[in-house]
């Protein structure tokens, strides 16, 4: 549906929202704040128990998510941090150092304990906090927080830039018109972006299913069985055996050079480490991040490995299994698992490794951090089918995750587009570039409930 512009305009292009509407004002946070301040500067012991200490990675758009596992400090430290009054139901949270501009209406009654990566906004009753958390997320306030944030490690806006910073200012009722529509409408795209992401799930649930089933029973059903004698494995067709993993791979550890010598790094050699893993092709890595020199490499306990060797994460996270595209050496976060025999063995193990990710992962142990160590990865059993059967099931899953990938692949850019449509839909309406002022709730609930029996009828 396309919405109207207003009638008229006046030209702000100095400023990061452009034209406004003719009866809208001009202002900045600071002039309608009854308070700003961001969480603690300090450094907090870490205890056992006793209260979350947050930071920006807790704060989203939609929620403050806190895990199980979050850092804790005392009840006394507790008490310091949030003396101060902030925050308090109904302030506006900001992130303001490393991750920028995320941002939600505080909406517990009493204050949890924050980082100074975010920061604290106090507006005056008379406006409507829905309206500014969407003026925030907009994409030119977005480019504003980015290109005024201090540049260093993480770059971070202070206070008085983000207490300066210009907004547009409608009306109240305007404000309160255009804050309900972009609830209703954001809304709507969520949940057809949740709708994709649990299609992606789906389909990764049913590549590892597929995986599952060739690697371990073969692409014949109706080969006789034998108990395998392992737990995870089960039944394996009769003619396969099964072996540990020290067998027939030696397992090479990672390392990293140290990170103060400038002369270890930004050199030619690709050094793999967990956080790499997400940029990885059909299952092959062949980038990283950063690289090392051939100095760096020397100084250190890592190892090159050859390309098609087989690279599983043995600590944050455990159990994530790729290829190497190319020659490369890891960090400490990865072990490598080298065989001498051709590609396609290389691949079945691979895929033997991706189907247990999970089995890997409960295999980690540690008290500082879980950990796979070399003895328990090498222990670990996988299935031995004939070479050339190993052959025609990678041929087999090659084909099939691809076509599963290429689906996943789609869903994602669908999803990317929807975000892109999501901002673009913020943007326009807190900036006056539409007009929602005729925008009528209820009368669209009742036409998108209409539109469903219909539907429905239909089908």
């Amino acid at each position: 549906m396309k919405y109207p512009p207003y009638d008229r305009y006046y030209d702000m292009q100095t400023m990061w929202f452009g034209v406004i509407p003719f009866n809208w004002k001009t202002t900045n946070f600071r002039n309608i704040l009854i308070g700003i301040s961001d969480g603690t500067h300090g450094t907090h012991q870490r205890t056992i128990t006793g209260k979350p200490l947050l930071s920006a990675k807790n704060v989203f758009n939609d929620s403050i998510k806190i895990s199980e596992n979050e850092s804790r400090i005392s009840e006394e430290e507790y008490k310091l941090i949030i003396a101060k009054g902030y925050p308090k139901k109904g302030d506006l949270l900001v992130t303001c150092v490393g991750t920028l501009g995320r941002s939600i209406v505080y909406p517990y009654e009493e204050p949890l304990a924050f980082q100074r990566s975010v920061a604290f906004l106090r507006l005056e009753k008379k406006y409507d906090l829905k309206y500014f958390k969407y003026l925030i997320e907009s994409k030119g306030y977005q480019d504003f927080l980015v290109n005024t944030a201090n540049v260093s490690a993480q770059g971070g806006i202070y206070m008085g830039d983000l207490a300066a910073s210009e907004i547009v200012l409608p009306s109240l009722a305007e404000q309160t018109k255009i804050a309900t529509f972009l609830d209703y409408k954001t809304a709507q795209i969520d949940q057809l972006i949740e709708k994709k992401k649990a299609l992606i799930e789906r389909l990764n649930e049913q590549r590892i299913a597929i995986i599952t089933q060739a690697v371990t029973k073969g692409l014949n059903p109706d080969a006789p069985m034998k108990d395998s004698g392992v737990d995870w494995l089960g039944e394996v067709p009769k003619h396969w055996s099964t072996f540990a993993i020290k067998r027939k791979f030696k397992i090479v550890n990672g390392a990293t050079p140290k990170s103060g010598e400038e002369r270890f790094w930004n050199g030619e050699i690709i050094w793999i480490t967990p956080a790499d893993f997400s940029h990885c092709e059909r299952g092959f890595i062949s980038k990283s991040i950063r690289k090392i020199t051939h100095e760096g490499f020397e100084s250190c306990g890592t190892s090159l490995v050859p390309k098609s060797s087989i690279i599983v994460t043995s600590r944050a996270p455990i159990g994530k299994v790729v290829q190497a595209g190319k020659n490369l050496c890891t960090n400490q976060g990865c072990k490598s698992l080298i065989v001498d025999t051709d590609c396609a063995a290389h691949r079945f193990y691979y895929y033997s490794l991706l189907a247990n990710s999970e089995k890997l992962n409960s295999l980690g142990l540690g008290t500082t951090f879980m950990e796979l160590s070399n003895s328990d990865l090498g222990l670990f059993n996988l299935p031995f089918p004939p070479l050339s059967e190993q052959i025609q099931i990678v041929k087999f899953l090659d084909y099939k995750t691809t076509q599963i990938d290429q689906l996943i692949e789609k869903k994602k850019t669908l999803i990317e587009k929807l975000k892109e449509y999501r901002t673009a839909l913020i943007t326009a309406a807190v900036t006056g570039k539409i007009d929602v002022r005729g925008f009528d709730i209820n009368k669209n609930k009742t036409n998108a409930t209409t539109k469903k029996r219909e539907s429905a009828d239909a089908g």
